[in-house]
């Protein structure tokens, strides 16, 4: 593929596969055949176990888009960037001089971008808005802020990767909520393939405005 080919030549793509492996793991010993239901990781909190992840990135950490009890979902963890999980891709991510950056969750149809905090406009508003309507001009999600789509969260990847630009370049972040709300968190394996065409454009579109 040419297009495909000289994306290759020119630029530095990452894929990280899995960021939350304890939580992965610990799906997999549950429901070996897939539908595992835990999202934290397996911090023994003394009683009750996990932090989100998603939860626990340092900017904007707190306040009402996480919970602070360490039995809910959404627990955001003892301190921001408290989970090994999130410090080595911090580090990571501050290692590097990134422009783009896509997050894949499960489910929805949006394709989300900061900020996750506030309904409040970044200072790069227009260009999310308009990076937005490109990536899901084909594949029909709906382009917006978690506020306004699904409900705030603070102490997320896409705001900490776009709004610490003191620690790394400015990065334009976004999370792609792949399926349908029949589809779950756990599509059938008839639907992957659909899916997974279904992002190939946004996937090469990060890539090319990089």
């Amino acid at each position: 593929d040419d297009e495909v080919t000289a994306l290759m030549d020119s630029r530095e793509v990452y894929f990280v596969p899995i960021v939350n492996p304890d939580g992965s793991e610990y799906n997999r010993q549950t429901n070996p055949n897939g539908g595992g239901m835990g999202r934290k990781n397996r911090r023994n909190n003394g009683g009750s176990y996990g932090v989100d992840p998603n939860r626990n990135y340092p900017y904007e950490w707190g306040g009402s888009g996480s919970s602070p009890d360490p039995t809910s979902e959404t627990y955001r963890g003892p301190s921001p960037g408290s989970e090994p999980c999130i410090q080595s891709l911090m580090s990571f991510i501050n290692s590097q001089e990134f422009v783009t950056h896509n997050s894949i969750h499960t489910y929805s149809n949006l394709t989300l971008y900061p900020w996750g905090y506030t309904s409040t406009d970044t200072p790069d508003g227009s260009t999310f808005v308009t990076m937005g309507e490109m990536m899901t001009m084909y594949n029909g999600y709906e382009p917006g802020q978690p506020p306004e789509l699904l409900y705030g969260v603070n102490g997320g990847a896409n705001d900490w990767v776009y709004g610490a630009q003191d620690e790394h370049n400015k990065c334009f972040s976004f999370c792609n909520e792949i399926g349908s709300y029949s589809d779950g968190f756990w599509p059938e394996d008839s639907r992957r393939q659909a899916l997974f065409d279904e992002n190939v454009w946004p996937a090469i579109y990060l890539m090319q405005v990089a």
